[in-house]
């Protein structure tokens, strides 16, 4: 028999290897899949009445709330870490942003509402907006329909743990801190970065004594 020429060779080493690799790829992506759609079906759903949905190409209006709530707080730990929620007085809000997406533009605007905007709140009258909050998700989103005529039509709250999860999820992120500083209340301080002025990586914990 003659013998194969080199690119035969090559063909059929690439055919092994394209056989035996292909399965383990489309089982990782398989696998990846899975783990996504996992971990979005475990995050907790809010039923509220929102503004009737988009199509999936036309633009939308997401509500994001930063929430100070320790509802989630379960363990001796968590409360050391958080408070709980009956010495806190309830929920607050001190990031309200609208994030507006268009697929179609490929284009996003976000607009925030300071805590202490003065707003017409549906059934409540003037007050801080943060007051819409305090009764619910639900009252801030009949105020900005009411008030700003925004329409939201989904809904995202992040609490401490899930911020603290977010960062670390990331890997850290970095801020420039200018100057030596420390927060007694919040548990932030300068001591691991030796006092030096620059840009630091902050993991979950540290961001969210950062942020508060």
């Amino acid at each position: 028999m003659a013998p194969r020429s080199p690119a035969r060779v090559v063909l059929g080493r690439f055919a092994l290897a394209l056989a035996v690799t292909l399965p383990m790829v489309l089982g990782g992506i398989v696998g990846v899949n899975a783990f996504i759609d996992q971990k979005v079906a475990s995050i907790p759903r809010v039923k509220l009445n929102t503004a009737p949905n988009t199509d999936s190409g036309a633009p939308a209006n997401f509500l994001l709330i930063g929430s100070d709530s320790r509802a989630f707080v379960q363990t001796p730990d968590q409360a050391q870490a958080f408070g709980d929620q009956a010495g806190n007085g309830g929920q607050h809000s001190d990031t309200l942003m609208v994030v507006h997406v268009d697929p179609g533009q490929q284009t996003g605007y976000l607009v925030s509402f300071p805590r202490d905007l003065e707003v017409d709140i549906p059934g409540m009258g003037k007050q801080k907006i943060n007051a819409a909050y305090d009764v619910g998700p639900q009252k801030v989103i009949d105020t900005l329909a009411q008030d700003f005529n925004i329409p939201i039509q989904h809904y995202f709250e992040v609490d401490f743990q899930s911020f603290q999860g977010i960062v670390d999820a990331m890997g850290g992120v970095s801020i420039y801190i200018p100057a030596p500083a420390r927060d007694a209340e919040s548990g932030f301080q300068f001591i691991p970065f030796n006092f030096h002025p620059g840009c630091y990586v902050l993991d979950g914990s540290q961001a969210l004594a950062y942020a508060r």
